[in-house]
């Protein structure tokens, strides 16, 4: 399955931006991916980085109160959207840090929880996620290829690994499928790429090149989350 990673940035669309997500949607895409980060009291906001700079300095965006002046969008349209697009597969990927209880709410709110995998490097950000909403799947992101990543996704309740490209194996994929887990891969550049990392078998790839991929055919199997 191809997975619309930040949506379908092509065309000068805006990589996360409300457009990629419904241009991946009007393209056919199973699954959008896009990243969600916190501020300090608590709005969830379009961001893949923490730390943004603006014209007087850099900040950490958890420690910072925004406003749409600042240039971020909340996720609630971005959510819509999706709730709207109801056979398509969401995976959250969360930035943020404390305030999972709020990413619960939200999710349960648009009814996506059945249709959403939130990912993150961070495992005990997952456990709260967990916590707060059983009954979503979870994906413990990772850029190494840790010999116990089974274990590690079990303690923290995760039911996936999100496996960088350049780490990822056929005898990975299997030590993750061994330990009861899914797998999904980051991030195909290319459709040349995402073809070499389907031979692997994984349960689904992110790709940037999503509008290439589908129009060769090809990333559109859908696997529950």
């Amino acid at each position: 399955m191809a997975i619309a990673h930040r949506g379908a940035h092509d065309g000068g669309r805006e990589e996360n931006s409300l457009e990629a997500v419904r241009r991946a949607i009007d393209l056919g895409a199973r699954a959008v991916e896009f990243d969600v980060c916190n501020t300090v009291d608590g709005n969830l906001v379009i961001s893949h980085d923490r730390w943004v700079t603006w014209e007087d300095g850099s900040y950490d965006i958890t420690q910072t109160t925004l406003g749409k002046e600042q240039g971020f969008s909340t996720v609630d349209d971005h959510l819509k959207t999706m709730a709207d697009a109801d056979d398509v597969l969401l995976n959250l990927d969360w930035k943020g840090c404390g305030w999972e209880e709020r990413v619960g709410e939200l999710l349960d709110r648009h009814g996506l929880t059945q249709r959403t995998i939130v990912s993150g490097t961070d495992s005990d950000a997952l456990a709260r996620v967990k916590h707060h909403l059983p009954e979503v799947a979870t994906g413990l992101s990772v850029d190494t290829a840790h010999h116990d990543l089974g274990n590690r996704m079990r303690r923290c309740g995760a039911s996936a690994v999100m496996v960088f490209r350049g780490v990822v194996s056929i005898e990975l994929v299997e030590s993750i499928r061994g330990a009861g887990g899914g797998v999904f891969v980051w991030t195909a550049p290319d459709v040349a790429t995402f073809h070499q990392l389907s031979a692997l078998g994984p349960d689904g790839i992110a790709t940037d090149a999503i509008a290439a991929q589908l129009s060769v055919g090809g990333g559109t199997d859908t696997v529950n989350p």
